[in-house]
């Protein structure tokens, strides 16, 4: 990871070779993202390629954050795009968005509370729809 001022970069790459599974044997993954501070703003982005031979999958996010007081708003979106060269049958492509807030009672302590949705659908007839809803909240107390 580089930072140059308030911009951070970060690259990574994966070789995963022999793996218990046949389709995934040889199974490489790149990636970049990048983030910046903006006053009380943050943004961050990252962009994901996944490639053994069978699949080809790209994976991009987009984040942000707003903090005022003892409080951070924060908001995400993903999309990931799969291509499958053994079937047409399949699509295994999908989007997801979250929304969350935290509340700082100190620098160690905080809650927080968040919804996610992810939508997925599996067959290319749409005959196999399905999703991920869900909302959590907690509190995170750093030692």
């Amino acid at each position: 990871m580089w930072t140059i001022g308030s911009v951070y970069l970060a690259a990574g790459y994966e070789d995963i070779t022999d793996l218990l599974c046949d389709y995934a044997a040889d199974n490489k993954i790149w990636r970049v993202g990048a983030g910046c501070d903006i006053g009380n703003f943050w943004i961050g982005g990252v962009y994901e390629n996944e490639d053994n031979g069978i699949w080809d999958m790209d994976n991009y996010q987009i984040s942000g954050s707003y903090k005022f007081g003892n409080n951070k708003i924060k908001a995400m979106y993903a999309d990931r795009d799969w291509d499958d060269d053994t079937s047409d049958l399949f699509d295994n492509d999908n989007d997801a968005w979250a929304i969350g807030w935290d509340y700082s009672f100190s620098k160690r302590s905080k809650m927080y509370a968040q919804y996610a949705d992810s939508d997925h659908v599996l067959m290319n007839d749409n005959s196999l729809p399905s999703g991920t809803k869900g909302f959590s909240f907690g509190m995170v107390h750093s030692f």
